[in-house]
Parts: structure tokens; sequence; C-alpha cells
């Protein structure tokens, strides 16, 4: 563990960790790796496949990759014209 258990992180993507769980379905057994961002708690990248193995890592991370190029200030109709940044930030104003 390269953060010696120090969770506690004052900026976005300085730390990221990851886990991964098995999960049983209809067609048998499924493996699901997930990377967060330790600052915001906010999943960065996931990847789920049929076995545990290094290929199951490397696309969690790079699903972040990928969401980079994404672009998060876009509008979008699924989220009544906001962009996923400002949906997801009155989404939390409302649970508050």
């Amino acid at each position: 563990n390269l953060l010696d258990r120090q969770f506690d992180v004052t900026e976005p993507d300085t730390a990221w960790a990851s886990d991964f769980t098995f999960i049983r379905t209809h067609e048998g057994w499924m493996y699901l790796a997930v990377v967060i961002d330790l600052f915001s708690r906010q999943v960065v990248g996931w990847a789920m496949r049929d076995r545990a193995d290094t290929e199951l890592v490397v696309q969690a991370l790079l699903f972040d990759y990928i969401e980079m190029f994404y672009n998060p200030k876009r509008r979008h109709g699924s989220t009544g014209d906001l962009s996923p940044v400002e949906f997801e930030r009155r989404y939390a104003q409302r649970g508050s």
C-alpha cells in the first residue's frame, strides 16, 4: 500500500484506490474492478470480466483514460439540458 493507509487526500486525482469483487450471474461468475478518486470518492474507472486477471485492472484504468476525452461540460437532453457536472452538483445539493 503506497499510501500507508493515509486516506485523507486534499486534492482530486492525487490518490486513487481500487478493489475488485466477484458477482454471481445467470451466466456464471463475473469479476468487477473499481477505481475511485480518494478525494471526491467518485468512481473514475471500472471494468467487468469473466475472470480476475491483469486485464481486468488494465480495463478499469483505461476507463478513466477514455473518460478524459469525454466533455463533462457538454449539455445533454437526458440531464435536463444541464452539463453532467452541473447536473451532479444540483443533485448533490438536493440531498443536503
